[in-house]
């Protein structure tokens, strides 16, 4: 069981939006979200995206009472997504879930995160941006950063 948690607005490893780490000794959580990076590369979107990093920092912990942190792959996903929908408002939730699975379109480019079927990400991302009229324009445009390493990794067009 864990006994603390504590979330830090700055990240220690300098390439990553967040990461958390599990401190078997004390049965504490420490999740460190790079705020000012987020803010940096989101701009006004950087609330949705620095949910998508809370919420995919979370979700490693469903594993930990176990001795093991949940890794990527389609669980870490859905709890993810679970995890969001369930806990914010709606005007919050759905452009960050857009966000994560965005993110999760990038595995293939990222060390670290195992592959998700593609196609099932492509699917739920369609659901999402069609259910929920999603304005992919708005929230690619925030980014430049997100946009470079999209068009980087062969998912958007040069």
């Amino acid at each position: 069981m864990i006994r603390s948690i504590w979330i830090y607005g700055r990240a220690i490893y300098r390439h990553t939006y967040g990461h958390v780490m599990y401190v078997k000794r004390y049965n504490s959580v420490s999740i460190h979200i790079s705020s000012g990076r987020i803010r940096r590369d989101f701009g006004k979107c950087s609330p949705y995206w620095g949910w998508q990093v809370l919420g995919h920092e979370i979700a490693h912990l469903v594993g930990v009472g176990g001795g093991h942190y949940l890794s990527h792959g389609s669980v870490h996903l859905s709890v993810t997504r679970e995890l969001l929908m369930e806990s914010l408002p709606l005007s919050v939730s759905i452009p960050s879930i857009y966000y994560l699975l965005i993110d999760y379109l990038l595995s293939g480019c990222k060390r670290g995160y195992s592959r998700v079927r593609t196609d099932s990400v492509l699917y739920e991302l369609r659901n999402v941006i069609t259910n929920y009229d999603v304005d992919t324009n708005y929230y690619l445009g925030c980014s430049r950063r997100l946009v470079s390493v999209l068009r980087s990794c062969g998912i958007l067009p040069m």
